[in-house]
This record gives C-alpha cells, structure tokens and sequence, in this order.
C-alpha cells in the first residue's frame, strides 16, 4: 500500500507525543476542521502547512510532502520536548474575549488581567504573543468559559487559512466601542466569514469581513 501525505502526518503527530489530531491542535493553536482534513486526506498539504507541521512535529516538510530522505520521525518527541524546554516563556493575559459584549475604547486598559501570565507557545516569538480569557459560551465547541487562548498577533506575518479559530476585533459608534470574540473563519466562494462554534443555538450566524455595517478585522490567530 502506497503511503500518502495523512500517513506521514499522523505518524508524524503520534511520534511527537500526540495521541490525536485534537491533542496537537489545542497545543499549537492550529484550526481543528482544517488539520482534520490534512490528516484524513480531504485536503492536500501546501508547502506553507507542511512547513508548521514540520517545525512543530520536527520532521521535514519535503518528508511529509513528498516522502523524500528525512530525520527518523520517531525521533520527533525528543527534539520538541528538547526545544520547548530550551525555550519556555510565558505571555500576558491582555482581557478577555465575549460575544455581544461592547466596552468603550478608553476603558479597555482597565479589564486586563495585570500580572498574570499563562505559558507561550515555543514555535512563535514572545513578543508576537498574548492571551485572552475566554467569556461565555459562543465558542464552547472549541474553548469553554473561564479558558484561556494562546494568540498570535497577525503581524507576526502568520496567515489565517480556512478552518483557523482568530481573534476577531468589530467596532461601533465611529470606533468608540469594541466587542473583541474569537471566531472559526471559513473562506467560501463570497469571501470570508466568521463563525461561531456553539452549542448555543443564539450564536448561530456568520459575520462577513468587508460586508457588514460595523468595521470588523481579525487581529490574530489563535
């Protein structure tokens, strides 16, 4: 049987110590339905996904790709552990995330957490990097109330692909007000949209970046 991309994925996955897809995407942040569908064959890997899995599996990415020469894969645990030690750091909790929440600008400074910290995620700059405090229950499926996420800010020059959870920032009343959420985006045929990820049946519609009467932007990846 002739070895496709998901199987070198997946080996790859489990000799970093990650017992499923689930596992790995809550450690790096990546977007579940997007890494589901490398691992499972629905979707091809680019040379840019092939480039994160293999820095954060540390394997390489023409390996996984193509199946050309490569480190052992089995030996992936022990370099990330290695390098994760190396580097461990931890980021700032800067507030909080809520749907349907609105807070005026000149408060903003007053809601963050000042002087907790939650660790980072090695594979991106300290500097890059923050955390929110998740409220609420709009994207349950994926993070619960009271959690925090690891973010990295888009500046960093991290591209958010289809299937990705980011941090999304809507503002009102000529920029007076915020409401700052975390949303799946799905890139479909009429552009992008973010979406909810609920069991609430409230939080049921998408929000269309460049369509909507509010000014909407996603300012990082989580």
């Amino acid at each position: 049987m002739k070895e496709e991309q998901k199987d070198r994925l997946k080996q790859a996955r489990i000799a970093a110590g990650y017992a499923s897809g689930a596992e790995a995407t809550r450690s790096f942040g990546w977007g579940y339905e997007a890494y589901k569908a490398n691992e499972s064959g629905k979707r091809k890997l680019t040379s840019d996904t092939a480039e994160r899995y293999g820095k954060a599996y540390s394997v390489k990415p023409e390996w996984l790709l193509y199946g050309a020469s490569h480190s052992d894969p089995t030996m992936a645990i022990n370099k990330t552990q290695s390098f994760t030690q190396t580097v461990s750091f931890s980021v700032p909790v800067v507030g909080a995330v809520q749907a349907g929440h609105w807070v005026s600008m000149d408060i903003l400074d007053e809601i963050k957490e000042a002087g907790l910290e939650v660790p980072g995620d090695p594979h991106y700059k300290e500097f890059d990097q923050y955390a929110v405090k998740i409220v609420g229950d709009s994207i349950n499926n994926f993070a619960k109330d009271g959690e925090y996420a690891i973010c990295v800010d888009i500046h960093a020059g991290i591209d958010p692909e289809d299937g990705d959870y980011v941090v999304v920032e809507a503002l009102r009343n000529g920029g007076a007000e915020i409401e700052t959420t975390i949303k799946q985006l799905r890139i479909t045929l009429d552009g992008p949209e973010l979406w909810p990820d609920s069991t609430n049946p409230k939080h049921n519609g998408p929000i269309y970046l460049g369509k909507n009467g509010d000014e909407v932007r996603i300012k990082a990846v989580v």
